[in-house]
């Protein structure tokens, strides 16, 4: 953001067809030289299925493009991806409110202790209530006071 104002550069938004397509192949350009930097510190072996199935989306995208220049295969997959992406709880509901409540900042931990406080409350209110009427005694065992009453009597 700083860089684009104090360049005088333009925005996403304000860039035509071809000034976007450059900008995205600079920005894909850069994230390889970051993943081929990670490559070159931690070595990375993908499973050979991956590699498979890689060449065959590779060889799909080059037979679509030269068939039809406007062919875009993220553009085609990016519905189903995003179901996917819905489905990865198990259930689209599920995974919209983690989503929310991650963005949010709650865990579902202190979700629960938001519900269930009010009955921890009121049953503590509950025994002590009884504790005062006399409905319940509470007895409680000093080992201490219990060793030194024996040896007095000893």
């Amino acid at each position: 953001f700083k860089t684009t104002l104090e360049k005088g550069g333009k925005f996403i938004n304000q860039l035509d067809k071809k000034g976007e397509e450059a900008l995205r192949r600079r920005e894909r350009a850069k994230i390889g030289q970051e993943l081929f930097s990670v490559k070159s510190d931690i070595p990375l072996q993908f499973p050979a299925a991956f590699t498979f199935v890689f060449r065959a989306f590779t060889t799909l995208d080059g037979i679509g493009k030269t068939l039809d220049p406007k062919y875009d295969l993220t553009k085609i997959a990016q519905p189903y991806l995003k179901d996917l992406v819905d489905l990865r709880d198990g259930n689209a509901y599920i995974s919209i409110l983690n989503s929310f409540a991650k963005r949010v900042g709650w865990r579902w931990e202190d979700i629960a202790a938001l519900v269930t406080s009010p009955r921890k409350i009121a049953h503590t209110d509950e025994v002590v209530r009884k504790l005062e009427e006399g409905e319940i005694k509470l007895q409680v065992r000093v080992i201490e006071s219990e060793i030194s009453f024996k040896r007095l009597e000893a």
